[in-house]
């Protein structure tokens, strides 16, 4: 049974594993990727207190992290946004379903309550598990989504395109 829990300093070393092994995943689609890559220093992220982990009974199969809340986010004039890094967030194959929506829906909560609404979490390309969790949560690609060739969209164009599906 999955139970997700407050990120901690007993849970870095696991993080760092789960970290270690996506890139490696990465690294097999991505080959120009070095062998080698350092991590940054986790404790950052278990001394905010703003992450989470997920457990499958004693063993550790993600965790979702971020970076203290941030005035502008991402370009925006008000909001109050998070970053989670490409490192700050990983998940295991496992037989739980939905374990990086479980996550979220924690961690967000920490995120709200400090007011921080703009949320953006990196993650590998090639991780289908977390980017079709994210998608069906309404996550997008922040700038693929408001890219499209500038002209006016008539309605009959759409009402033909829905009707063929």
């Amino acid at each position: 049974m999955l139970k997700i829990m407050d990120f901690t300093e007993s849970h870095i070393e696991h993080a760092l594993s789960i970290a270690k092994a996506n890139y490696e995943k990465e690294r097999k689609s991505v080959p120009i990727l070095p062998e080698f890559v350092e991590f940054p220093n986790f404790s950052v992220f278990s001394k905010n207190g703003l992450g989470v982990s997920a457990f499958d009974d004693n063993r550790m199969v993600g965790y979702l992290c971020c970076y203290e809340p941030f005035k502008k986010a991402f370009g925006t004039t008000n909001a109050i946004g998070v970053w989670s890094p490409i490192h700050g967030n990983g998940i295991i194959d496992c037989e739980c379903k939905n374990v990086f929506q479980r996550m979220y829906q924690e961690a967000a909560k920490k995120w709200v309550d400090l007011k921080a609404t703009s949320h953006a979490i990196t993650f590998y390309a090639q991780n289908n598990s977390i980017r079709n969790q994210l998608y069906r949560y309404g996550f997008g690609l922040r700038c693929i989504d408001a890219v499209r060739e500038m002209k006016n969209i008539e309605v009959k164009e759409l009402f033909k395109i829905y009707s063929i599906l």
